[in-house]
């Protein structure tokens, strides 16, 4: 069978594999995990922290993921991509040992998400067409 969706969430759940076309032009094939690890960028970090404790958070993800990238940043909520170049159980451990000294409330690191590896392909795809 083929399912065509926009959905993402949709064919991560009813499909074993799974085909991204930009422009006409297949793009990848495979199964979700193989295509979010190998066209995802790493992982997202997302951390509820104490805004009044934001230089000792800051200083705390850039020593712990020297190439982290800050996303976005809205009062008491910090995300980051982070290289999946790196050990999880490490990460984690480091961050639960360290939290309540930097003030970190809540966080979740997690891989990139299907939806996210689409979005990166449709931004190719308007790229191509202002290029036409």
């Amino acid at each position: 069978y083929i399912l065509t969706t926009h959905s993402m969430e949709e064919a991560d759940a009813l499909c074993g594999r799974i085909a991204i076309m930009v422009n006409g032009r297949l793009k990848c094939l495979g199964s979700t995990q193989h295509i979010k690890s190998k066209f995802g960028s790493g992982y997202r970090l997302q951390l509820k922290a104490d805004p009044a404790r934001a230089n000792d958070v800051v200083n705390f993800i850039k020593n712990l993921f020297p190439h982290a990238a800050e996303v976005d940043h809205y009062g008491e909520m910090w995300s980051y991509w982070v290289s999946q170049d790196m050990n999880l159980a490490n990460a984690f451990k480091s961050i639960e040992d360290k939290r309540e000294q930097v003030g970190i409330l809540d966080y979740s690191l997690s891989q990139t998400s299907l939806e996210q590896v689409f979005i990166s392909f449709a931004n190719e795809q308007q790229e191509e067409n202002v290029v036409s």
